[in-house]
């Protein structure tokens, strides 16, 4: 079967081939927990997948191993697919974007990631992923990532249970 998917706002499109979609699966592992979405149970193979055509659009989350390549929409936030290695061979998609189907009537199975080993383990203060400058204070999108702008910093705060965002050279009017 031919199925079409996309992000929330639309802006990412994709589509692949497979057979006819009866289950899916979820991840236990801390990213997929968080993000909680319904994944395609099996990989689906390259030539079998069209990616979004422009990846300008798209935003990548590498973590631990940094062998898959999680991609989200850069407009809406949709995480939509991942894509196993550098030139992803295989991806699995996000059963929530895909047009027409249900992914919570799905059988689902849960894929043990809880277990597979931490190589970078969370260290006290690490940064955030870009926040695009969605933070509040009407912050222009900035990179704070990688400290390029000077307007503000978000850093994660590991204090054993959740991250806290921390104002960093707030804008003048920021009142």
């Amino acid at each position: 079967m031919e199925y079409k998917a996309r992000c929330h706002c639309g802006r990412v499109r994709f589509s692949f081939r497979s057979p006819e979609i009866t289950t899916g699966c979820r991840c236990d592992c801390s990213l997929c927990v968080r993000r909680g979405a319904v994944l395609s149970s099996r990989y689906i193979p390259a030539a079998d997948f069209t990616p979004h055509h422009d990846p300008r659009d798209l935003g990548v989350y590498l973590w631990n191993e940094k062998v898959l390549r999680n991609y989200f929409c850069r407009t809406c936030g949709i995480f939509v697919y991942i894509g196993d290695g550098e030139n992803a061979k295989d991806y699995r998609v996000n059963l929530g974007c895909v047009e027409g189907l249900d992914p919570l009537a799905l059988d689902i199975r849960i894929i043990d990631g809880k277990s597979v080993p931490l190589l970078h383990p969370p260290a006290l203060e690490r940064p955030f992923p870009p926040c695009g400058g969605r933070l509040g204070w009407g912050v222009p999108p900035h990179d704070c990532w990688h400290g390029t702008t000077k307007c503000l910093t978000a850093r994660r705060i590991v204090d054993g249970s959740f991250p806290i965002i921390v104002p960093r050279h707030p804008p003048a009017n920021s009142g």
